[in-house]
């Protein structure tokens, strides 16, 4: 009887969100386009179903969080807020959405591990699942942000050194930046750099310098390649000299940072295999090999003290 109540509730939150998530299809969509000068990307299925929900909770936290941005309210708000920015704007999820997402998931890893505990029958370990439960649910979105922020930036860490090729054949051919730079933008197509380059041209057309759009595209991907990329055009723009030696000496200077990193994962590998040659592949080695010799060994003492 438990089990078909816990499967009827599970069931019926599935059609709920579903039904809520069909609702909202139209507008969480327009996560995918510019919404206002920000690029939005797609947040993923179980986000966009979670997010109306979240919303919900989000007007909550707002109405009764402290205002100023100096508590350690404000604080996590700040870095909720740069690390969506990392992501690139997932959804367009706010820092107090994520927050509700945070809550959403919580509320519902609470549930679920509280109606799994008890149609196994152990309601003494019910008060641990449901702590755990919690925890987990609600430590779900950080985890899923920081992957989405590391993703996007190995993604542009890969294309930044093409991007800055074609970026140098094109002002050397005797076209200007910003004209380079769309044209960057039609190459790479639907990619974390070239929405980024979108961005900054958009923040261009709106009013702002080279040089500020160059400095938020810096703080926007938090990348070292694409840190030391905007501070050499900076410079390059602040001291007059020309665009393609110094692009030519920064798409040099990444390749070689990159093969750098290479080399330092290669010398990583040995440490981080210590573990699980320790933990699974030595036993079962030593399994394989003293197996046999131990299961003779046991026959042979117990079977002659057996027979003895």
């Amino acid at each position: 009887m438990v089990e078909i109540l816990s499967f009827a509730i599970g069931l019926s939150i599935v059609m709920a969100a579903w039904s809520l998530f069909a609702l909202n299809r139209e507008i969480l969509e327009e996560g995918e386009s510019l919404y206002g000068g920000i690029v939005r990307t797609e947040a993923g299925f179980l986000v966009r179903i979670l997010l109306p929900y979240a919303r919900s909770v989000a007007a909550w936290i707002l109405r009764f969080s402290p205002r100023p941005l100096d508590t350690p309210f404000g604080r996590l708000r700040r870095a909720i807020r740069r690390h969506l920015l990392y992501a690139g704007n997932p959804g367009g999820i706010a820092a107090e959405e994520f927050l509700g997402l945070m809550v959403v998931g919580a509320l519902l890893g609470g549930c679920f591990g509280a109606v799994f505990t008890l149609s196994l029958g152990y309601t003494e370990w019910t008060a641990l699942s449901v702590s755990l439960s919690i925890l987990f649910g609600g430590g779900l979105p950080v985890v899923w942000l920081r992957d989405r922020a590391g993703t996007r930036q190995r993604l542009i860490r890969r294309l930044l050194p093409y991007a800055i090729d074609l970026i140098t054949l094109s002002i050397e051919a005797g076209l200007d930046f910003v004209v380079a730079i769309q044209r960057i933008v039609s190459k790479l197509g639907r990619t974390p750099l070239s929405e980024e380059f979108r961005q900054m041209l958009y923040e261009i057309q709106m009013g702002k310098s080279r040089r500020e759009g160059l400095r938020d595209l810096k703080e926007r991907t938090h990348s070292m390649d694409m840190d030391f990329f905007a501070s050499a055009l900076v410079q390059a723009d602040e001291i007059g000299t020309g665009l393609g030696p110094v692009l030519r000496i920064q798409s040099e200077a990444i390749r070689t940072r990159r093969f750098q990193r290479a080399e330092e994962m290669a010398m990583k590998a040995p440490v981080k295999i210590i573990f699980p040659l320790i933990a699974f592949i030595m036993p079962t080695t030593l399994l394989i090999v003293f197996g046999p010799l131990a299961i003779v060994l046991m026959q042979r003492f117990w079977g002659g003290g057996a027979g003895s």
